[in-house]
């Protein structure tokens, strides 16, 4: 989804903050923005192929608990915000992938 993702938004601006630590959680947060003037190939996905339509969108900031061990991350989690995730983004381009 990352290489569908720069292909489709060459501008996306994927915004990562630390936010603090309890223990081996790391809490951050996520905001991602970008505008389609590439095709998004979600092929691998079962979604087909969405021509570029050159709008921009704004997910909303999501949280995230990442867990390490060691000096490797061992699971993350988002926590989804309404509006966010692939699932913004595809309603604010206003396009209906194959298959959904």
């Amino acid at each position: 989804m990352t290489k569908a993702l720069r292909s489709g938004f060459p501008d996306i601006n994927y915004n990562f903050r630390v936010k603090g630590a309890e223990g081996y959680v790391v809490k951050t947060s996520t905001q991602l923005s970008g505008t389609n003037t590439g095709d998004l190939d979600f092929s691998a996905m079962s979604m087909g192929v969405i021509p570029a339509t050159g709008k921009s969108f704004s997910n909303p900031e999501e949280q995230n608990d990442v867990t390490v061990a060691g000096d490797k991350i061992t699971s993350f989690r988002v926590y989804t915000a309404e509006g966010g995730c692939l699932g913004g983004i595809i309603a604010q381009l206003g396009v209906q992938p194959l298959g959904a």
